[in-house]
């Protein structure tokens, strides 16, 4: 009978170690496809593959680790971002081409979404009334004044004026909260709403309220940048209405002072927007010309007094109109003339004797807080220095070498620093002609990103915009400098409408 012959299998080896047994330094049965070793020891077995060998921490024969001794990175590291729009303005300025190519090609940021805010007409505590009204006024405004006018006109009644001024403040509400539906319905309900008031015999009261509702309007096409309507329609209106009252002398106190500093304030920032913006329509300088309001305030006998609305005295706001008209009437083909010279010379001349005052109720706790005194003043010294930067800069058309402009930069920069806020966008955008360092730059939006906190509703945004767009013309032009007229606008002109800076 013939043996039975088993085969014995043959045992295939790995040609290495496991990689457990070759870090650890010990003998490996190399078996597969896992070794008995790592079996053994109760221990997953790590395989033969390629691994990839870091070095252990300590291991300096392996490792070279560089001796630093703070590793830590900048928290908040801001970056000016330069796009071809930027680089085909600087290569048209330079050249033989003109900037009127860049209109329309820079789109505006839309508003940042905020917390919700309380509808208006609904069951509300006052506190949650001037919370919510903070959204459509100047939330810096130490005493609030348009904020408590605009709550009395909007919540008295359901007439037809105070529903125009109560839905006209809804829409603007529900745009800031990017409710489109809600905001374009509140819009169309307070249009209504003002058409019947003004088709109706206006009293006193009546006139008051369709000049906030219309103001209101022409706010809320100024900060919506979706949509292609002008503001100028509603704010023409708005300057009609007042005409229409045949005030011969402004107010000094009460509601039609506050209302009429309100009508003031924007009649000035928009014609500075409609003087730099290339594509203005007849009817925006129709608007520009209106002097009726302006020269109410011009002779007011308090006119040096700092005013919660505007943010600085009625002296500096004037003097401001009066450089735009400069502007808006000088020939750019011509060099400016003698007369044109003296007129911005007696401008400076009363710019810097200017004494802008606090109002008496300043010295009443219930109108400021702590600090809010010292802020007061300093914002309104910040509009005084920033209207001096505009004349010096554009209007006479200065360096930003001008002692002029320096002097008043670094006194801006030193108010600014220590303010830490500046909830107004002109003196901002103005003091970026003068910020070509990095750290005076960096001062500025860490300065409006604090702002943004105070007034939530605004034009803030867009000046940040625009402000970058001015500081990458001022890194691509270097030290020769840059045409601080052409800059404003060029930038202005790349909205769709005029930039409102109020």
């Amino acid at each position: 009978m013939a043996d039975i012959v088993t085969a014995t299998p043959e045992v295939t080896l790995a040609q290495k170690p496991c990689l457990n047994c070759r870090n650890r330094k010990i003998a490996c049965d190399r078996s597969l496809p896992t070794c008995t070793t790592c079996t053994r020891r109760k221990k997953v077995c790590s395989g033969y593959a390629v691994n990839l060998s870091w070095p252990r921490a300590g291991d300096k024969r392996r490792a070279t680790v560089a001796n630093v001794q703070n590793r830590t990175t900048t928290a908040q590291i801001a970056f000016l971002n330069t796009s071809t729009w930027d680089v085909s303005l600087y290569m048209n300025a330079t050249g033989a081409g003109t900037h009127a190519t860049h209109v329309g090609v820079w789109q505006a940021p839309r508003p940042r979404l905020a917390l919700r805010t309380p509808q208006f007409g609904t069951q509300m505590t006052p506190a949650e009334y001037s919370s919510a009204m903070q959204m459509v006024t100047s939330q810096g405004d130490l005493r609030q004044d348009i904020c408590s006018l605009l709550q009395r006109m909007s919540l008295g009644d359901d007439t037809p004026p105070s529903l125009a001024v109560r839905h006209s403040m809804n829409a603007i509400s529900y745009l800031h909260l990017q409710n489109s539906p809600k905001s374009v319905h509140h819009r169309m309900l307070a249009i209504s709403s003002l058409r019947k008031t003004i088709g109706q015999v206006l009293d006193v009261k009546s006139r008051s309220q369709a000049i906030a509702a219309s103001m209101l309007l022409s706010i809320y096409e100024a900060v919506d940048r979706s949509t292609t309507k002008d503001w100028s329609i509603y704010f023409d209106g708005c300057l009609m209405i007042f005409e229409t009252g045949q005030q011969t002398r402004a107010p000094s106190e009460g509601d039609g002072a506050t209302l009429l500093d309100w009508v003031l304030y924007y009649n000035v920032f928009y014609k500075f927007g409609i003087a730099h913006w290339m594509h203005r329509t007849k009817k925006q300088e129709v608007i520009a010309n209106r002097e009726n309001v302006i020269s109410l305030a011009t002779f007011h006998p308090k006119r040096q007094i700092i005013q919660s609305t505007l943010g600085c005295s009625l002296e500096i706001l004037g003097i401001l109109s009066q450089a735009v008209d400069l502007v808006r009437f000088q020939n750019d083909n011509r060099p400016p003339s003698e007369d044109h010279q003296r007129a911005i010379d007696a401008l400076q001349h009363r710019l810097e004797r200017a004494d802008q005052q606090l109002c008496s109720g300043m010295d009443i706790e219930v109108y400021h807080g702590t600090g809010s005194k010292e802020h007061y003043t300093a914002v309104a010294r910040l509009f005084q220095l920033a209207v001096l930067m505009y004349l010096d800069r554009v209007v006479r058309g200065s360096p930003a070498s001008s002692p002029v402009s320096q002097d008043a930069a670094k006194e801006s920069f030193g108010i600014l620093r220590h303010l830490g806020v500046c909830e107004r966008p002109f003196p901002m955008f103005m003091l970026s002609l003068q910020a070509e360092e990095e750290p005076d730059r960096v001062l500025m939006l860490k300065a409006l990103q604090s702002s943004r906190r105070k007034r939530a509703l605004s034009n803030l945004d867009s000046t940040e915009e625009m402000i970058q767009r001015i500081w990458a013309q001022q890194d691509l032009h270097g030290s020769e400098g840059i045409d601080a007229r052409l800059v404003i606008d060029s930038v202005f002109s790349a909205y769709k409408t005029p930039p409102c800076l109020a």
